[in-house]
């Protein structure tokens, strides 16, 4: 099982800037990776492929930006922070069709003004 990619396909799935179709998408396809590896839903934390830390936040309102996760194109499921700036840069230029949520935790790690960012649509 490619634990790596577990992890961001949960992280996305419960990612509170995610839209509803990316977390429905990201929680299907870490089903079907635990499915195909055959391991118990009880057993992925006993078996430590999963850290509680690493996906549960106390209130997701509180979430740091930089923690997002990138919900498309090449850096997809890849937390803010570990993207480049320069590509975050771009995708503020050039990417208008995110959604909001997504858009106001760009802007916020960024730090653009999002009132400024969504009157350039």
């Amino acid at each position: 099982m490619d634990y790596d990619k577990a992890i961001k396909l949960l992280n996305l799935a419960v990612d509170p800037a995610a839209s509803s179709a990316e977390a429905d998408q990201a929680s299907r396809m870490f089903v079907k990776l635990v499915k195909e590896a055959k391991i118990r839903p009880e057993d992925l934390f006993k078996l430590k492929i999963l850290k509680v830390e690493t996906i549960v936040y106390k209130d997701l309102s509180n979430k740091p930006a930089g923690d997002t996760i990138m919900p498309f194109g090449k850096y997809a499921n890849t937390p803010f922070n570990q993207i480049p700036e320069d590509y975050l840069d771009w995708v503020l230029k050039n990417c208008k069709s995110m959604s909001n949520s997504t858009a106001k935790k760009l802007c916020e790690y960024r730090g653009v003004d999002y009132t400024k960012w969504s009157n350039t649509i």
